[in-house]
């Protein structure tokens, strides 16, 4: 026997034996040496030809990955393919799975092999030998799987269902944590060898490269939509700085599609309920106009809280309504507290939202809070300037018209009407008890006319005088209470809803606002809506402006009117007493004149003095 001898140690052996006795001799020995030598350097060279065929192999399965990478910039899938195909091919396996973490869980994301397909997810515990490898951050091999039940009963049970025996795991590892895995498969028990490790090792390193670089590439790409959503959505803010259906939708349609969502609404804040104005999404279910209240939902809640609001999985919550989407995300829109809207986000399925996501939709949230506050002080200012405006014109008519009271009360219920966005109008002064109307819009209804006319001349009312009190409507309510009387809904309130005048004029919301002096009632102004829509406090405190500038008016001319009357009766007085001291012993025309001066001062059609006298009554003048 002669050894096969490299570098001083022994890597097999050559062994010769012979059927009859006798020693080999010494040229035979040698020879056999020879022989020895030859055979050493023959294994030799077929070891490095198959090293160097190995690590060939290797750097084309590691360029293949690496082509792969550099053809897939954006696109993972291609090269998650790759390297479960590369690592089969290379490491002789018959099975490779490569599987990222998502949550408290492992998902498959690329398989090659002819074995039973894995699951598609399974929970990270330390029963399997993938999700052991992640949580210990290193690799494993197991040489028999299916006689592994006590360290890893779950892998162990699948083994022997899918049929294989030896598995090699190996974490993918970003900066010390395992972000997913690779593990490959054997039918036979055969463990993998070290160079084969190895080689998987570098292929998990590919792959955590690869992920890094879809995850910056999204990354960039995902700042750079967000940036040009808050460009486009300024913008929109710009071109329209006074109307905001504009920004109601941008702001809805890029949440929508920059979060991924199944729909999108953006509610709009009334009092205690909220409208859609705006939707977005495959999946909307709350068409624009839905009103709401602040119930238990998401929305409400966010509304309630003043903060955003997120529900990963709302089947956790049974509070919550079940129907609709199970991740939610609701953020309020907000100016120093004061709501102004939400936005509302939701997926039918359970994916919570990134931080990122939820931070985008609160910057949006802050633009729309941005515009519609705009809107607010330039709706207000142009109110003011158009209140102001109209106040001028009012106190302008009146210093006109400081004799003629009509123009005024024309001007005031035309501009009260018009500023108060009321359908009708109608304006009336009060004297002993009744009220008489002296200016109407001109869409006051004929049939009102003619029913008060029609009830003139039944004797119903005393001319165009009405009682004040709840039979003369609103107005005579308004005279009666001499206070604002504010109805949102007619068909609701006892006093009004079977007022002729109400259901001649068709009004649902009425407004009647008093003239006052001394806290009396001396007239009143009534607006009227078609349908049933409240009016503001802003739109009742123009009104009472308007009220008291009529009251102003009507005070004005009866002072003039009662100067007027004073000065006509003290001329009248010293005409009388002028014909007396012209007239001291002639009577007839003294008694004449009193007579004449007494029926124009009274506004009589006739007039008469009866002198008394002894022989009976005479009459003297007429």
């Amino acid at each position: 026997a002669a050894p096969l001898l490299k570098d001083g140690r022994a890597i097999g052996a050559i062994q010769l034996r012979r059927t009859l006795p006798g020693a080999f001799g010494p040229r035979e020995v040698e020879l056999v040496q020879t022989f020895a030598a030859q055979a050493v350097i023959a294994l030799d060279n077929v070891r490095l030809f198959n090293e160097t065929k190995e690590a060939l192999e290797r750097q084309t399965a590691t360029a293949e990955v690496l082509q792969a990478i550099s053809g897939s910039p954006t696109d993972l899938q291609p090269v998650l393919d790759a390297i479960a195909a590369n690592a089969a091919r290379f490491c002789r396996a018959e099975d490779v799975t490569v599987a990222l973490v998502d949550g408290d869980r492992l998902r498959l994301r690329a398989h090659f092999g002819g074995l039973t397909e894995p699951m598609q997810e399974w929970a990270m515990d330390r029963e399997t030998v993938s999700a052991r490898a992640v949580l210990d951050a290193r690799t494993i091999q197991v040489d028999d799987l299916q006689a592994a039940d006590e360290e890893y009963p779950q892998s162990a049970r699948i083994a022997r269902e899918a049929g294989h025996r030896t598995i090699l795991a190996t974490p993918l590892l970003r900066e010390g944590r395992a972000i997913g895995c690779i593990f490959l498969r054997r039918p036979e028990v055969r463990p993998f060898t070290s160079a084969e490790v190895d080689l998987v090792q570098t292929f998990a390193a590919q792959a955590v490269i690869a992920i890094e670089n879809v995850r910056l590439f999204n990354e960039t790409k995902e700042s750079l939509d967000q940036q040009t959503a808050v460009a486009d959505v300024l913008r929109v803010i710009s071109e329209s700085p006074f109307d905001l259906e504009p920004v109601y939708r941008v702001v809805t349609e890029s949440a929508s599609r920059l979060c991924e969502v199944d729909q999108a609404s953006f509610w709009r804040a009334s009092g205690d309920s909220f409208m859609v104005v705006a939707t977005a999404g495959p999946r909307t279910v709350f068409p624009v106009g839905t009103v709401a209240g602040e119930g238990k939902t998401v929305v409400g809640t966010a509304a309630l809280s003043r903060r955003t609001v997120h529900v990963p999985d709302a089947r956790l919550d049974p509070d919550l309504p079940q129907k609709g989407p199970q991740t939610r995300l609701s953020v309020p829109v907000l100016v120093e507290d004061r709501l102004l809207g939400v936005i509302g986000l939701g997926r039918l399925e359970a994916r919570p939202f990134t931080e990122r996501q939820i931070q985008l939709v609160e910057t949006f949230a802050r633009q729309a809070a941005i515009a519609i506050e705009n809107v607010r002080l330039f709706n207000e200012t142009k109110e003011a300037l158009e209140r102001q405006t109209a106040v001028g014109e009012v106190l302008k008519t009146i210093s006109r018209s400081a004799f003629d009271l009509q123009p005024v009360l024309d001007v005031v219920l035309e501009k009260a009407i018009r500023l108060a966005g009321a359908d009708i109008g109608w304006l009336s002064r009060a004297e002993g008890g009744q009220f008489k109307t002296l200016a109407y819009s001109s869409e006051f209804p004929a049939a009102v006319r003619a029913e008060l006319a029609r009830q003139r001349a039944q004797g119903h009312a005393q001319g165009d005088w009405r009682p004040i009190g709840p039979e003369g409507g609103v107005m005579g309510v308004t005279l009666g209470e001499a206070r604002t009387v504010h109805v949102p809904d007619v068909s609701q309130d006892e006093r009004l809803r079977n007022s002729l005048v109400a259901k001649l004029t068709k009004s649902k919301t009425v407004l009647g606002v008093p003239m006052l002096r001394e806290s009396r009632g001396i007239g009143a102004v009534v607006l009227s809506r078609y349908e049933v829509r409240p009016f503001s406090e802003r739109e009742i405190e123009l009104v009472q402006t308007f009220a008291d500038q009529a009251a102003i008016a009507i005070e004005n001319v009866r002072l003039f009117d009662e100067t007027r009357e004073a000065l006509e009766q003290q001329t009248a007085i010293s005409e009388v007493l002028k014909i007396i001291s012209g007239s001291t012993f002639d009577l007839p025309p003294v008694l004449k004149t009193v007579v004449e001066r007494a029926a124009r001062l009274c506004d009589a059609d006739l007039a008469w003095l009866i002198r008394r006298e002894a022989s009976g009554s005479v009459l003297s003048g007429r």
